[in-house]
C-alpha cells in the first residue's frame, strides 16, 4: 500500500473486494463486448443480463473507492493530500518566472 499509505491493514478486507470487483467489471465488460446483446423469449432482441450485473459492480467499486479515499479531492478535504498535482500552468509559470529573472530561484 506504498501508493496509498493512508490505506491501513484494518483496511485489508475492503480493497480486497475493490481489487475483485474491478477484475469482474473487467471480466464482464469483456463478455459483453463479445456479446452486448441476447435474444427474448419471443425473439426480440435486449441487452445482455449482464448489464445489469456490471452497473451493479461499478456502484460497489465507487462506493469501495470512496471509503478507501481513492478521490484526490477527498484526500484534500481531509488534509491527507499534502502535495498539489502541478498543472502545465504552474510549470509555465515557473518558466516565465526563470525566464524574466534568471536570478530568482522558481
Amino acid at each position: 500500500m506504498r501508493a496509498a499509505p493512508w490505506i491501513r491493514e484494518t483496511d485489508c478486507l475492503l480493497a480486497t473486494l475493490l481489487a475483485q470487483a474491478l477484475d469482474e467489471r473487467e471480466a464482464l465488460r469483456d463478455l459483453l463486448a463479445e456479446s452486448p446483446t441476447v435474444e427474448g423469449s419471443k425473439g426480440q432482441v435486449r441487452a445482455h443480463p449482464y448489464v445489469m450485473r456490471l452497473r451493479d459492480v461499478e456502484a460497489h467499486v465507487g462506493e469501495w473507492a470512496r471509503l478507501l479515499l481513492l478521490d484526490p479531492r477527498q484526500r484534500v478535504e481531509l488534509g491527507l493530500a499534502t502535495e498539489k498535482a502541478r498543472t502545465l500552468l504552474d510549470e509555465l509559470r515557473e518558466r516565465r518566472r526563470a525566464f524574466v529573472d534568471p536570478a530568482r530561484p522558481p
